[in-house]
């Protein structure tokens, strides 16, 4: 895996062995300095496409599917223990009336909506 990862690494990276070019910099000691290669700019902008990509889209995409996956299994969890538990059914007719409350059946708060409605928020 670690291999793989430098390899990857030095692929991605390699562009800029391209888009780059040695200048001469210093008056007593020669030395050098990569800076772009001003005499190609439509190479640079695609080198500056590609690292837009790379660098900023990817990540921002793979995280954005990361966070939406762990919302939805926030929200599966919550439901599914919902149908095992039976909490989230409504009370019957009977069960409201027997409690004094004359009207339409009542659904009791639930701590899990609360947490679900803190941590998805939390996430975005």
């Amino acid at each position: 895996a670690a291999c793989i990862t430098w390899l990857a690494a030095f692929l991605l990276a390699s562009p800029t062995l391209i888009v780059q070019v040695h200048m001469e910099v210093g008056v007593r000691v020669r030395a050098y300095w990569c800076v772009r290669d001003f005499d190609s700019p439509l190479l640079w902008r695609s080198y500056e496409t590609y690292m837009l990509v790379l660098v900023l889209l990817v990540p921002a995409g793979v995280m954005a599917a990361a966070y939406a996956a762990i919302c939805l299994a926030i929200i599966t969890m919550v439901r599914h223990r919902r149908s095992i538990t039976g909490k989230g059914q409504m009370m019957t007719a009977e069960q409201g009336s027997v409690n004094g409350q004359g009207g339409p059946p009542q659904v009791p708060p639930h701590s899990e909506d609360k947490t679900v409605r803190q941590v998805v928020p939390m996430l975005v």
